[in-house]
């Protein structure tokens, strides 16, 4: 076992406890929640974290929301590259194919236990636990967010043909919470880049998404995105616009005509500019 031997707050396991315990103030919690990480990348990187890994996953329903959506951020930082610590300058140790087995490993766990949640959301309809399952939920799609944003892109490329990846990145994209709707925009504006013949079959829905995004720029908004991230989703419908045959993407050509509108009065003059070039990619479109 990993753990065993060790008996204090000073150690792995009693930075376990420590988090796992609810009757502890929640920035302790937290503070041993962000060491704990940091070491759980190191083992990782030797790829010595199973058990870290699983505790992690299960820290996803934690009592406090702060240490669920800190668990999920987790899996990002462990699997991006850090230009501070924990790499070659700084004589880091790093086993061979890390980030594409802790890719693997942990997307297939995050992704099962996702769709559990979800069935037990459709299951349980109005009783009082549903509450808690759409916590739970949005926590394994940040998790699983920030694993396709930082994972090298040919890994996840090569995974496209699953069927798994981009239905919970249109999920995610569709999520309420900030910051999983931009960490799934970054990833998938890879994808419309690299690969945008498999984002097509998921146009009805993305496309919508894309510009909802572009206008969470309003004081009347309860969510709010930054204006690099607005533009991000105007440079994927413009992208798609370009790369698409016009039979796949004509039915859309009125929706983007009306729903780019907003994003010309955006306060950000790079917003506005790429609106309008946007909208006159879609206004010109020709069946060639």
């Amino acid at each position: 076992m990993l753990y065993s031997g060790f008996g204090t707050y000073t150690d792995l396991r009693g930075l376990v406890v420590l988090v796992e315990d609810s009757n502890e103030d929640v920035e302790l919690r937290e503070n041993a929640l962000h060491s704990l990480i940091w070491i759980f990348k190191a083992l990782a990187m030797r790829s010595q974290a199973k058990d870290l890994s699983d505790k992690l996953v299960a820290l996803l329903k934690n009592d406090a929301i702060s240490i669920r959506y800190l668990a999920a951020e987790g899996f990002g930082t462990v699997i991006r590259s850090c230009e501070e610590v924990l790499n070659k300058n700084s004589h880091a140790k790093e086993s061979f194919l890390f980030k594409q087995r802790f890719f693997k490993e942990n997307f297939a766990k995050l992704s099962n236990a996702l769709n559990k949640t979800t069935e037990r959301q459709h299951s349980c309809g109005s009783c009082t636990s549903k509450g808690c399952e759409l916590d739970s939920q949005t926590a394994y799609l940040f998790a699983l967010s920030r694993l396709l944003e930082y994972v090298p892109k040919s890994i996840m490329l090569s995974d496209l043909n699953d069927n798994k990846i981009l239905p919970i990145l249109v999920m995610a994209l569709g999520s309420q919470r900030v910051e999983v709707k931009v960490s799934a925009l970054a990833t998938l504006s890879v994808l419309v880049n690299e690969a945008v013949e498999a984002v097509e079959p998921h146009l009805h829905t993305l496309i919508p998404l894309f510009l909802q995004v572009i206008t969470l720029n309003s004081k009347h908004n309860k969510i709010k995105v930054k204006a690099a991230d607005r533009a991000r989703a105007i440079d994927c419908l413009s992208e798609i616009a370009e790369s698409l045959p016009y039979h796949q993407i004509h039915p859309f050509k009125k929706m983007v005509d009306r729903g780019i509108i907003p994003a010309l009065d955006d306060r950000k003059r790079a917003v506005r500019s790429k609106a309008v070039q946007c909208k006159n990619q879609w206004l010109t479109l020709q069946n060639q």
